[in-house]
């Protein structure tokens, strides 16, 4: 990863915060998207792309998107919100 990605990638971690603190859900899920498609695998930005999806009880984009994670499966975070999809 180069630093200007990573840059680029707070620059809209930061925006999704604020977005997700304004209740702005859909606005704050594109900017953790375009933070993860610079920095795949940011943890903090998947934990907040998933409680996007919780809070706006989309199933379907949950489900769709811990596939898409599989290979961190065995992070904590994950396993906890696996186990809140199945359940």
């Amino acid at each position: 990863m180069n630093q200007n990605n990573f840059e680029k990638a707070k620059i809209h971690f930061e925006r999704g915060i604020n977005f997700f603190n304004n209740f702005e859900y859909d606005l704050s899920e594109k900017e953790f998207l375009f933070c993860l498609e610079l920095v795949p695998d940011r943890l903090s930005a998947i934990s907040n792309l998933i409680k996007i999806y919780i809070v706006k009880e989309d199933t379907v984009k949950l489900k769709d998107f811990l596939e898409k994670f599989h290979h961190i499966r065995h992070k904590k975070e994950v396993q906890l919100i696996i186990a809140y999809s199945e359940y």
